[in-house]
């Protein structure tokens, strides 16, 4: 089609489809499903006048796909500072409560995202069983199919006191969410698809709120590890997660 209109065709890409779903979802290779999207992956990458893709480190494994290495470009995922500036204030139920926190003398990690498979939020909850500073408190804001899980989690580590769940947020309330926050929490389950880079959007907002976060993902050459905004630990690794936990609420003390 873009031929016939004279057009460029351009091949974006945001996750590794789909590589994704097998890693993680751990989807059959002779699935239906996994054969058609590989079919149609070889094409647009073999057909394409460019190849973008945000994670960082895919061009080898788009390479063994099909793609001509020259026609590779990584961007990464966006984000409008002058929007930060703008935020809704939260409701006056959650900027109360989380407001009681502070006044008690909590650390507040937040998370801000889905509640799934892949975003392992069973982690941070082991991890925060195990700091040493029982004033450090888990700030989760989402929804998803483990979330009824991870409250049945934290009543069962004895943390259900320090874990806090909040429904979904609107985006453009999130600035204002983080400004609470002491730090903030991504991560993901144990996996070589990160090997590829990773396409967290909310490392965005993360960032512009200017506080350090805990990123347990495990992809080489992240954000985080460059911009020196944060502590990388091993996914799924709670010792080294509830460490970070530790240094950040001390640091935050000074």
């Amino acid at each position: 089609f873009s031929q016939k209109c004279n057009a460029k065709l351009i091949f974006d890409i945001r996750d590794l489809w789909p590589l994704t779903l097998q890693k993680i979802g751990k989807f059959s290779a002779y699935h239906p499903l996994i054969i058609a999207l590989k079919l149609a992956e070889k094409y647009a990458l073999r057909n394409s006048d460019l190849v973008t893709a945000v994670p960082q480190n895919s061009r080898k494994y788009l390479t063994s796909k099909g793609m001509a290495p020259s026609r590779f470009l990584h961007i990464g995922n966006s984000f409008n500072l002058n929007l930060s500036g703008k935020s809704l204030p939260l409701e006056k139920m959650i900027e109360a409560y989380l407001t009681e926190l502070k006044n008690q003398g909590s650390k507040l990690f937040g998370y801000c995202g889905s509640l799934g498979l892949a975003n392992a939020m069973h982690i941070p909850i082991h991890a925060i069983s195990k700091t040493k500073n029982e004033k450090i408190n888990l700030i989760i804001i989402g929804n998803g199919i483990k979330k009824e899980e991870l409250k049945l989690l934290a009543i069962d580590l004895n943390v259900h006191d320090r874990v806090h769940f909040f429904d979904f947020l609107p985006h453009n309330q999130m600035a204002s969410f983080l400004s609470y926050m002491d730090a903030s929490y991504a991560g993901g389950l144990k996996s070589t698809l990160y090997e590829y880079g990773a396409s967290l959007t909310k490392i965005n907002d993360y960032m512009a709120s200017e506080k350090p976060i805990i990123y347990a993902v495990g992809d080489p050459n992240n954000s985080i590890e460059k911009s020196g905004c944060g502590i990388c630990c091993q996914a799924e690794d709670t010792e080294q997660i509830a460490k970070a936990m530790d240094k950040i609420a001390n640091m935050s003390n000074s």
